[in-house]
C-alpha cells in the first residue's frame, strides 16, 4: 500500500468516526431539547431553559461536524494514487510542475539538466566537456573551449 492509499484509508476512518460523533451530538441535542421543552414547569423553568439551550448547542455542533466530515469524505474519495511518478496520467498534476524523464532510463530530471544523472544520457542537443565543463553542440568531435576530443 503506497503513501497516498494509506493516507486515504486513514482519512476515511477519521471521517466515519467524525460523522458518527456528529450524528450522536445531533440526536442527543434533539432529544435533550424536546424532552426539556415537554417537561418544562414553573418549578424547573430555569434549569429547563438551560438544558434546552444546551440541546440546541449540541444539535448545532452535530450538524457542523456532519457538514465538515461530509466535505472531507468527498476529498478522501477523490484521492487517487498512481504508479511511478504520481503526476503521470493525472490531469490535475499535469497542469502543475511535472518533472521530465530521461528518454533512455526513465529517471526524473530537471528541465535545466543537460545530462541524466543516472545513466549519463545527453538530454539536449549539447555536449558537456568532461575536461572543462564547457557546453558544445552535440555533433562536435572536439570541445570548442579546450580542444579536447570527446
Amino acid at each position: 500500500m503506497n503513501k497516498v492509499q494509506k493516507g486515504k484509508t486513514q482519512l476515511l476512518v477519521l471521517v466515519i468516526i467524525c460523522i458518527t460523533i456528529g450524528l450522536c451530538l445531533l440526536i442527543g441535542g434533539i432529544v435533550c431539547t424536546v424532552k426539556n421543552i415537554s417537561n418544562m414547569t414553573q418549578d424547573n423553568i430555569a434549569s429547563s431553559i438551560f438544558l434546552v439551550i444546551l440541546g440546541i448547542v449540541l444539535a448545532l455542533c452535530g450538524i457542523t461536524s456532519i457538514g465538515f466530515s461530509t466535505y472531507w469524505l468527498f476529498i478522501a474519495l477523490s484521492l487517487k494514487a498512481t504508479k511511478g511518478n504520481i503526476a503521470d496520467k493525472n490531469e490535475v498534476a499535469n497542469k502543475t510542475v511535472n518533472m521530465e524523464k530521461c528518454p533512455n532510463c526513465g529517471e526524473e530530471v530537471n528541465s535545466t539538466d543537460l545530462v541524466c544523472g543516472k545513466c549519463g544520457h545527453l538530454l539536449s542537443d549539447t555536449k558537456v566537456c568532461p575536461s572543462c565543463g564547457a557546453t558544445n553542440n552535440s555533433d562536435n568531435k572536439v570541445c570548442s573551449a579546450c580542444g579536447k576530443e570527446f
